[in-house]
């Protein structure tokens, strides 16, 4: 009995600092490949469509940054009744590979941690709105390719346990690692896409130097899901385009500051214009 006792005791042990471990932030679980928090990882189940990964600055799911140049980002977390979660995040050379590219690094007061080459929560972090979100920030290394950025995040309620809780994965990211770039506003002295007015009520004028004779306009709001898309024509030089601040099923979109790229063959600029009502 003596000996059973003990094991017992043994066991809990274990099982309280494997949960303290988990709830403190745990890595290598970002790539599609791994188990995640399933099976063999901290949490049960599959990945939860309830659960939402974004990173707001990407556009279509691409970032492209200059060689050793430094990138913000968000890595934001949705979920409808759990206020709490935790993340890992990594940036790999490869799509679900295990590489680390380029310096992952924490931002003062971001709630994240940096082990193993890769991002975690110190503890689960809390949100508003449903919402919660991780700020860091990402150097491109010096060498020009294409890099991927993975992320996993965990809705938790808090109980102590396991139950309860649903995770779910970023959708990889591209990013595009090349000696100039203009996609990414705070990479450039100035928006590469002008756009006015400046807050505005409804029509926006957007326009953008361009080699292309065909380019897409792609708004995204703030969130990064994408409510506006459309194809026009260039003169070679110049794009000039009049976005209406609404859907593409002409609902006008919310008061916010809204992504607007220039998407050609050669073209690849943004702006941000901000609609208010």
């Amino acid at each position: 009995m003596k000996h059973t006792l003990t094991i017992i005791a043994a066991l809990m042990v274990i099982l309280s600092t494997a949960s303290l471990a988990s709830s403190s932030g745990i890595t290598r679980r970002t790539t599609l490949n791994t188990a995640g928090c399933g099976p063999g990882g901290c949490h049960g189940g599959s990945p939860s469509a309830r659960t939402r990964v974004t990173v707001p600055q990407a556009v279509d799911g691409k970032l492209a940054v200059q060689l050793g140049g430094t990138i913000s980002l968000t890595l934001r977390i949705e979920h409808n009744s759990l206020s709490f979660a935790g993340a890992n995040i990594s940036v790999n050379s490869e799509r679900n590979g295990t590489d680390a590219a380029g310096t992952l690094a924490a931002v003062n007061n971001g709630g994240l941690r940096l082990t193993q080459g890769q991002l975690t929560h110190s503890s689960p972090r809390s949100g508003s709105g449903g919402v919660v979100t991780f700020e860091f920030t990402w150097t491109a290394p010096r060498t020009e390719g294409t890099y991927y950025l993975h992320a996993i995040a965990n809705a938790v309620n808090r109980n102590g346990g396991t139950s309860g809780d649903e995770w779910n994965w970023l959708d990889p990211i591209e990013i595009t690692v090349s000696p100039s770039v203009s996609v990414n506003e705070p990479m450039a002295a100035v928006p590469a896409v002008r756009l006015y007015p400046v807050p505005a009520h409804g029509d926006v004028t957007v326009s953008a130097a361009t080699l292309d004779d065909v380019v897409q306009v792609v708004v995204t709001s703030p969130t990064g899901e994408r409510v506006f898309s459309t194809t026009t024509a260039s003169n070679m030089q110049l794009v000039e385009f009049v976005w209406a601040g609404r859907t593409n099923d002409g609902t006008p979109v919310p008061p916010g500051t809204y992504s607007v790229a220039i998407l050609g063959r050669n073209t690849r600029v943004m702006g941000r214009a901000v609609i208010i009502r």
